[in-house]
Order: structure tokens, then C-alpha cells, then sequence
């Protein structure tokens, strides 16, 4: 599954950019979101995030709502990678692990939902995600080798 921050505060002057945090907004859509899926089998394996205090606040609250014995593990590449870091790190991902979350942000996290679907995926708004199927070895991940199974966009 991959994933937009949820809605954020503006960068204030003194602030930032990673330290920016989500609006009640956010916290809204983020609901929205855990109550869709809810709906679906997936429940993750490993949840990664960037170390933006905004992406981990969306990891936690889902957690929080959806999956309490989860954590989230910071990857510093989902804050500042280009499309091919990011693949690069999925295809480094441990095969005991076969459902994976990465909350990410735009406009990476778009390319490569995009990159991976056979389908047209549109570009993520706060809070959108995907649910994308593989069949595979990670390292075997790449343009054009997953299929779109749910998306929303809150």
C-alpha cells in the first residue's frame, strides 16, 4: 500500500519543513481512510514512513485506529528519494514480509504508485493511497508489475 501524508499545517517561518504537522483536517481524512480499510484484507507486514513529523503522525493515527501492534520504521529515502531510490529500497525488502506500507509523500509517492500499476493511477491528494497487488520476490518489483486493487481518496 502506498500512501500521501494526510492534510498539513503551512510552514511557518521558523519552522521546517519536516516538522510540519496534520490539521483536524488530516486527522479527519486519516478516519476516513481507517474505516475504508477496515473493509479490506490488507493489514501490513511492515509499515515504512519518512522521518517528516506529518507522514509519521498519518502512520501512527492508522495504527493507532487499525493496527495497535504495528510500528512504523523511518526510512530518511521516503522524505527526499527520487522514483528509482524508492524502488530500489522496496526491492531490498525482506520476502517474509508480503503486505508493506509505505506513507510517503508527493509528488515521489505518486511516481511510483504509478511506476509500479499496469493501470493509470491518478496523482495523490493528501491522504490518498493505493493498494497494489505483486506477486513475487521484492527484488522483482518494478515499472509495470503490480496491479491497482483499492484505491481512495478521502
Amino acid at each position: 500500500m502506498l500512501m500521501r501524508h494526510a492534510h498539513t499545517t503551512d510552514k511557518l517561518a521558523q519552522q521546517s519543513d519536516r516538522e510540519r504537522t496534520l490539521t483536524a483536517l488530516g486527522y479527519s481524512q486519516i478516519e476516513k481512510v481507517a474505516l475504508a480499510l477496515q473493509a479490506t484484507s490488507f493489514s501490513p507486514d511492515g509499515i515504512y514512513g519518512s522521518p517528516a513529523v506529518r507522514t509519521q503522525q498519518t502512520a501512527q493515527q492508522l495504527i493507532h485506529l487499525l493496527w495497535p501492534d504495528q510500528k512504523v520504521i523511518l526510512w530518511e529515502e521516503i522524505y527526499s528519494a527520487s522514483l528509482d531510490t524508492l524502488m530500489e529500497k522496496l526491492q531490498q525488502l525482506p520476502n517474509v514480509q508480503h503486505h508493506v506500507m509505505m506513507v510517503g509523500h508527493n509528488p515521489v509517492i505518486s511516481f511510483l504508485a504509478a511506476s509500479l500499476s499496469r493501470q493509470e493511477v491518478p496523482h495523490f491528494t493528501p491522504a490518498a493511497l493505493v493498494i497494489l497487488n505483486f506477486a513475487g520476490d521484492w527484488k522483482d518489483i518494478g515499472p509495470n508489475t503490480c496491479t491497482l486493487h483499492f484505491q481512495l481518496t478521502p
